[in-house]
């Protein structure tokens, strides 16, 4: 009897227990559910997000390159400095398009000339420039160069960049005969090349350095008067030399020269074979047999007899095989 209230007793403790662990899961299923499924849902939204934001930009930036392209295509500097401006906070855009607007607008100061054509002539007359607007053309190089520079600043990662921005300075400087600038522009464009290792950028602006003063002083023409030219020695012609730059001159008589012959000249080093000549000499035409002519008769001579034909022997004929003949059987 006590066995059996006991057993009831655990077995309804048992349920009891059950129950109210399903009442503490639903208790927390109620209190927490919403604040996590919240958590979940913001995490999937950022991810997504930040998905379309990369996407965003790997657009935009293939966009931002083909202008570049069609800018470079084009060779005109307006639009590589648009291209920059547009697309400032690109990696490297504004930096490859403000050096090449600045290289257009130093060499137009340089050669005079805003566009050529493809004959290497002004396309226009309005091209040709005069002394303000090289000038001008000077100064809005120099803007782009120094621009670079500000971007690219010391980084050794950019100095691809800065370290040629700072050679153009330098040249437009020493355009203007601005040596002492012009020297400060090398001196910081082998600093960085140095923090970036990379040598033969740092030998270079050195060497420009050591070499500035051979371009100070400008290259003088000497006038026509002081000018000396010596007189050119004229060589009479040789005769039986032929040449157009000597008038009168002998014709030159072709000598046959004989082919090379088949004969091995040398052999193979270390071996006993014969080594031929590299041209065979041309083959000999063969003549072929001529007909001996048949003897003249005199009149009132008798002619030769022909020679009878030879006979031709038979065959021998077959002789019929021999039956052999059975053999007797035993008596």
């Amino acid at each position: 009897m006590d066995l059996d209230k006991r057993q009831q007793e655990i077995q309804e403790g048992k349920g009891l227990t059950e129950s109210r662990l399903n009442t503490d899961f639903i208790d927390f299923l109620k209190k927490w559910s919403s604040p996590i499924l919240l958590i979940i849902a913001v995490v999937a939204m950022g991810f997504l997000a930040y998905r379309k934001y990369n996407e965003y930009r790997a657009g935009k930036l293939d966009a931002a390159w083909i202008e570049l392209n069609s800018a470079l295509v084009s060779d005109n500097a307006a639009s590589l400095v648009a291209v920059a401006d547009d697309h400032a906070g690109m990696a490297g855009i504004p930096l490859v398009a403000r050096l090449r607007a600045g290289d257009i607008y130093r060499l137009a100061a340089v050669t005079g000339v805003l566009k050529l054509n493809d004959e290497g002539k002004p396309a226009t007359p309005d091209d040709v420039l005069n002394a303000d607007q090289r000038n001008s053309m000077l100064d809005k190089a120099d803007e782009q160069f120094k621009k670079v520079v500000e971007i690219a600043g010391t980084d050794p990662a950019q100095a691809l960049h800065s370290v040629p921005a700072l050679f153009r300075l330098a040249a437009v400087a020493e355009q203007r005969e601005q040596w002492d600038a012009a020297k400060g522009y090398y001196e910081r464009a082998a600093s960085i090349a140095d923090s970036a290792r990379f040598a033969t950028l740092a030998a270079a602006a050195k060497t420009s350095i050591d070499t500035m003063n051979d371009f100070k002083a400008p290259a003088t023409l000497l006038p026509e008067a002081q000018v000396v030219t010596k007189p050119i020695a004229i060589v009479p012609p040789t005769p039986g030399i032929s040449s157009p730059l000597l008038p009168g001159s002998t014709p030159l008589v072709p000598m046959p020269i004989a082919p090379p012959s088949l004969t091995p000249s040398s052999s193979f080093p270390g071996t006993g074979f014969p080594m031929p000549s590299i041209i065979p000499p041309p083959a000999q035409p063969v003549t072929p047999p001529t007909d001996p002519k048949p003897e003249e008769v005199k009149p009132g001579e008798p002619r030769p007899a022909e020679p009878a034909p030879a006979e031709t022997p038979k065959p021998a004929e077959p002789k019929p095989a021999e039956t052999p003949k059975p053999a007797e059987p035993p008596k």
